[in-house]
C-alpha cells in the first residue's frame, strides 16, 4: 500500500492549496439547509399520477422528477390505496 502514500504526497500540495482557497461560510440561508427526504404516500382515489403528486404538494415544475422518482409517466393512472414516493423538505 505504499503507493497510496506516494500519490498522497504527490497531490498534497495541490490539495493544500485548494483547500487554503475556501472562505468561512456565513450565509445563514446557506448554513441552515436540510436534506430533502422520500417519504412514501397512500393515494386517496383514483387518478393521473400528476393529479396524486399535486394533491401531495408537489410542485408543477417538479412532476416529472417525481415521475421519473416512480417509475412512471404523469398521465399513467394511479389507484386509491397505491403507494407513491414524494420529495419533501428535511427538517432536523
Amino acid at each position: 500500500m505504499e503507493w497510496q502514500a506516494a500519490d498522497f504526497n504527490a497531490y498534497n500540495l495541490s490539495f493544500q492549496n485548494t483547500f487554503k482557497n475556501f472562505r468561512e461560510l456565513t450565509d445563514r440561508s446557506k448554513i441552515n439547509v436540510f436534506a430533502e427526504r422520500v417519504k412514501i404516500k397512500t393515494v386517496s382515489r383514483s387518478a393521473t399520477l400528476a393529479e396524486a403528486l399535486r394533491s401531495f404538494g408537489v410542485p408543477e415544475k417538479r412532476l416529472e422528477e417525481h415521475a421519473i422518482l416512480n417509475g412512471m409517466q404523469q398521465k399513467e393512472t394511479v389507484t386509491a390505496g397505491m403507494l407513491i414516493k414524494v420529495v419533501e423538505k428535511g427538517s432536523n
